[in-house]
């Protein structure tokens, strides 16, 4: 089994299922949100804005590029 990061910290959120939901048809962060939660705690794994000390290594606005 293949172990993916998580994205979501907080929620557990795996680069997987953002991926997933990407690839099904999520266009924007809004949509990526409605479909895995991710983002929708803390922020920080929505884009490099939230994430002001440069805590996540992945953030969904750049996987939606």
């Amino acid at each position: 089994m293949c172990e993916y990061p998580e994205v979501c910290v907080c929620l557990k959120i795996s680069l997987k299922e953002i991926i997933d939901a990407i690839e099904n048809g999520a266009k924007d962060i809004e949509t990526v949100q409605s479909i895995t939660k991710a983002g929708t705690v803390c922020k920080m794994c929505v884009s490099q804005e939230y994430d002001v000390y440069g805590e996540r290594d992945i953030h969904i606005s750049e996987l939606l590029k």
